[in-house]
């Protein structure tokens, strides 16, 4: 700034402007301002004259969940994503900027009544087949995706009338010859 009236020293120039040098120069006030950039670019560099020199903060929260929020005094503000993933493969990971970051369990069903659904954090969703094995030979064991596993009894009638037809859940379907002896010498027995 320029000289304003005559002086002796420094004192005789004080302008009560914290945001000047106030000098005397052969006889010569000067006002010159100051220096306010403090080289970080994490403040906001101001003067006020009663004050004097201010760095204040610079606002760093972008108000977004999703971000992690800094300030580098040589490279300022940074808003660097978050980190959603989880390791873990049974959940759908997102963030929302509002709410943050959310760990939302898969869906592990794949609407087929013939498997186990579950989920591995590792190895991620598997389905295994159900066993419709129900250790007896009388049925038939099958699985359907809609309706589930059946056990359906087998059959046993082998269409002769000349024998007796059962089954044994451990053997399975028996037809064994009836007798067709009635005990009478008088008569020829068979069955046909």
């Amino acid at each position: 700034g320029g000289g304003t009236g005559g002086c002796a020293t420094a004192e005789d120039c004080n302008d009560d402007d914290k945001c000047t040098d106030d000098a005397c120069n052969q006889g010569a006030c000067t006002h010159d301002a100051v220096a306010v950039d403090d080289n970080n670019k994490c403040t906001m560099d101001t003067c006020d004259k009663a004050m004097g020199v201010i760095h204040a903060p610079v606002p760093v929260d972008d108000n977004d969940k999703c971000t992690v929020d800094a300030c580098s005094p040589m490279n300022g503000v940074t808003h660097t994503p978050v980190t959603v993933d989880d390791n873990n493969k049974c959940t759908d990971d997102a963030c929302d900027p509002a709410s943050g970051v959310s760990h939302t369990p898969v869906s592990v069903d794949d609407q087929n009544a013939c498997t186990t659904d579950a989920c591995n954090p590792v190895m991620g969703v598997f389905h295994t087949a159900v066993d419709t094995n129900d250790n007896n030979a009388c049925t038939v064991d099958s699985c359907d995706p809609v309706s589930g596993v059946a056990h359906v009894p087998v059959v046993i009638d082998d269409q002769n009338a000349c024998t007796a037809d059962s089954c044994d859940p451990m053997m399975g379907v028996i037809n064994v010859p009836i007798n067709c002896n009635d005990n009478n010498a008088c008569t020829d027995d068979s069955c046909n």
